[in-house]
């Protein structure tokens, strides 16, 4: 996330969510002018309501979508806003969320966003370090059954595979993004979403290798690699990926750049917080 700038200074707490309670204690002693809470559905009531400044949230969340209505919503995907509504999201004052396409979804559960602005990236994604590139795939997320037969199939070709299902965050993931050559995207179930990982991968220069996924209008360029892993080659495209590295790296370097103006962590909680404080940017809105 964020780092301090010529205007807005920065304390990082890094924690994993569950393992919690001595971060929320400093906060609640602490107490900021302004809470800005990434996963903003796993603060503690608690912690909000004796929270006196602003109350800005950005939910990274994977919620349904309205495509050829009326179609079949995953039950995965139903339940994760479920557990967002039902938490303590009530409390903020502001909420964002990465992914317009559930914008229709969210609106006809009574959930109204402030915005859907670009799925803010952390800006040390984008330093230039200079490490041995000794992961052929990596792939960073839940091990569902559709995801398990496919990683599956992977192992049994010569690639350097590393999986990680949870347990990981903050350097400690940065450090393996920039080791990996290809970063996956494996849809949790057969729909068709947008995911920050394919956005995280290419920030670290990594060729990203992707089911379908909803490309958002912010995003000029589309250099992804899909795949769909119901045809019988598709670990084909990752061989592919994986012998053009070297000679794909100016193509990937300038899609890093633009990314990084648009999706820079700096430049978008800088002008939210401007926003905000004009009270230029809608109040988040939850109707029951």
């Amino acid at each position: 996330m964020p780092s301090s700038t010529d205007s807005l200074s920065v304390e990082h707490l890094e924690f994993y969510h569950g393992d919690s309670s001595t971060v929320f204690n400093l906060l609640e002693r602490f107490k900021p002018q302004i809470l800005f809470a990434f996963r903003p559905e796993l603060i503690p009531a608690s912690v909000l309501m004796a929270f006196s400044g602003l109350r800005i949230g950005f939910s990274s969340e994977i919620f349904p979508k309205l495509i050829n209505f009326p179609s079949k919503i995953d039950p995965e995907h139903e339940g994760k806003l479920r557990f967002f509504l039902g938490s303590s999201i009530n409390f903020y004052d502001y909420m964002f969320h990465y992914d317009a396409a559930s914008q229709e979804y969210n609106e006809s559960k009574g959930v109204f966003m402030s915005g859907y602005p670009p799925y803010p990236l952390n800006d040390k994604l984008f330093d230039d370090v200079n490490v041995e590139k000794d992961i052929d795939v990596l792939f960073i997320g839940r091990i569902s059954k559709r995801r398990y037969q496919a990683l599956e199939k992977i192992k049994r070709r010569k690639i350097r595979l590393v999986s990680i299902d949870h347990g990981l965050f903050g350097d400690d993931i940065i450090n393996l993004l920039r080791r990996s050559k290809v970063v996956l995207n494996i849809h949790a179930e057969k729909h068709v979403s947008f995911e920050p990982r394919v956005l995280i991968g290419a920030a670290v220069g990594a060729c990203v290798v992707t089911e379908e996924i909803n490309i958002p209008q912010w995003l000029p360029d589309n250099p992804f690699q899909i795949i769909n892993i119901d045809d019988e080659n598709w670990i084909d495209k990752i061989d592919e990926s994986l012998i053009r590295f070297d000679h794909s790296f100016v193509e990937r370097q300038n899609f890093r750049n633009g990314l990084r103006s648009i999706c820079s962590a700096n430049k978008f909680l800088e002008d939210i917080i401007n926003k905000a404080r004009l009270g230029d940017v809608n109040r988040f809105q939850l109707i029951a």
